[in-house]
């Protein structure tokens, strides 16, 4: 669609392999992923399926998805994500992707610092409005006081190696009180002073108490 529909032969051979063995010919497999295409259009559609996602964080506004889980979101949203990149190009370094399903955008989020650091500071996020076209970047180098992510497991598949312990971290931070309120611990600033304030320190992806004078 985006540029041009030649052959079936034109083709990587594993998807040549694929249409041979799930559709009758490769006009149906055309029709059917042109139907899925303009199913983005449908907002209802798109927000049922970020819904029923075995990966990712859905919230009120979007779908938040790590990139090593991006292969498990429905078909519909990988190929969301993959028109925006067709259409404003994809960052080398990300590692978060935000999906809005209240109106059409895609946000990739860098980083760098995610599978090392229990709650990872932003570095940079590039972001591409579908209905303009219209792409903007974001840089947080300079930044003394960045947002921050927490419950890092609800970004990955169930399964992914690192869940269970990032879940381990949540359902500490949860007992200590440290999500009374949410509003307050979106930023680095912000985060310490709740840390403080529930006498906690981190080490690694450990909660304990914190030591007097730290």
């Amino acid at each position: 669609m985006f540029h041009g529909r030649g052959p079936v032969s034109s083709l990587p051979l594993p998807v040549q392999l694929d249409i041979r063995a799930f559709f009758p010919s490769y006009t149906e497999a055309c029709q059917r992923a042109d139907r899925l295409l303009f199913k983005l259009g449908d907002d209802a559609y798109v927000r049922r399926a970020m819904n029923g996602s075995i990966a990712g964080k859905f919230t009120a506004t979007a779908l938040y998805v790590h990139r090593r889980a991006l292969h498990r979101i429905p078909a519909v949203l990988r190929l969301y994500e993959r028109c925006a990149s067709i259409a404003a190009g994809r960052p080398g370094e990300w590692s978060v992707v935000k999906l809005r399903h209240q109106g059409r955008g895609v946000s990739w989020l860098d980083y760098p610092e995610f599978d090392t650091d229990p709650h990872p500071r932003i570095a940079a996020s590039y972001a591409v409005d579908l209905k303009t076209l219209k792409s903007s970047y974001t840089s947080y180098a300079d930044s003394t006081n960045r947002p921050l992510l927490h419950r890092k497991h609800e970004f990955l598949a169930e399964d992914d190696p690192d869940a269970l312990k990032y879940r381990r971290l949540t359902d500490a931070e949860v007992r200590a009180g440290l999500y009374e309120s949410p509003h307050l611990i979106g930023t680095e600033e912000g985060w310490e002073r709740e840390l403080v304030r529930c006498e906690r320190e981190l080490r690694g992806h450990r909660l304990v108490r914190r030591t007097t004078g730290t």
